[in-house]
């Protein structure tokens, strides 16, 4: 093995070049994992994902209905007539939103009613049997604001009421029922205002004066088919989100995806010092 110069002592103070190399490469990878560590985990709040409402009629039986899901009733069946995306919530709750509560009504008429105010009905879940007026709950719709909190890419949806048919209505467009209207009055095709029930992000069109035309109420037919359906869905069980499962899973997804990043990173580093040493060795055979 070679000698040491006595002109030239060791200085063994002085870190050796391959630690100082793995003091960086640990500095890089604690760096990056509590990056990785503070988004999944910080007090940042959670990307809002819109998500389309799907708009249905059914002149048969004189409902409005909206869901989530298209798989419910996909381009419609023999009573609803699908309309396209009336509108988008929010999937999830974020600062300051709230929800939109969904009910329903067979009986003595059909009706699908949204309501961000759960004292309406006065029942929030699926347990809790009947509510007020008939309604049962079938979950959250989606979640919107109020005007308190709205942004500048949020409308006001429109909520109407036509009683001779039961009806209740949601749009984000004016026209369909009429401009002007305070609450209480009645604008085209008898519904009558109620007010903005809350603000939501625009995407609608005007379908109401299409769907009368087009397809207007069958009182013959409406009678026969509330008969039939008399006291029962017509549309696909509902299932109510677990918001709080989805979010588990993002962070289990997300937190996976931290370890199997970090690890291969110290194998990186690892096999790199290996191949240094093993350089290093050989250089003093």
């Amino acid at each position: 093995q070679p000698k040491l110069s006595s002109s030239n002592p060791p200085n063994n103070n002085k870190v050796p070049s391959h630690n100082r190399s793995n003091y960086k490469s640990t500095i890089m990878i604690s760096v990056f994992v509590l990056t990785l560590v503070s988004l999944v985990f910080g007090d940042a709040p959670p990307a809002e994902t819109r998500i389309p409402i799907y708009r249905y009629w059914a002149s048969s039986v004189g409902d409005h209905f909206y869901t989530r899901y298209f798989g419910e009733l996909g381009e419609g069946n023999g009573v609803y007539t699908y309309e396209g995306i009336g509108f988008y919530l929010g999937e999830s709750g974020c600062e300051n939103s709230e929800p939109l509560y969904r009910y329903y009504k067979g009986t003595p008429t059909f009706d699908h009613f949204y309501t961000t105010s759960s004292d309406e009905i006065g029942i929030t879940s699926t347990s809790e049997g009947v509510g007020n007026y008939g309604y049962s709950y079938e979950g959250i719709l989606g979640y919107c604001y109020t005007e308190e909190f709205k942004r500048d890419d949020m409308v006001p949806l429109y909520r109407y009421w036509k009683a001779s048919i039961g009806d209740h209505f949601y749009t984000t467009s004016l026209a369909e029922i009429g401009a002007g209207l305070s609450e209480g009055d009645y604008g085209n095709y008898n519904y009558r205002y109620e007010g903005v029930q809350c603000y939501v992000f625009a995407s609608a069109s005007a379908t109401l004066e299409k769907e009368m035309k087009d397809n207007p109420i069958n009182e013959e037919k409406r009678a026969k088919d509330m008969e039939l359906f008399q006291g029962e869905h017509v549309n696909m069980p509902f299932s109510p989100i677990d918001n709080n499962a989805s979010l588990q899973w993002n962070y289990l997804i997300i937190g996976g995806l931290v370890v199997v990043i970090t690890a291969f990173m110290i194998m990186m580093v690892w096999y790199k010092n290996k191949n240094k040493k093993e350089a290093g060795y050989q250089m003093l055979v």
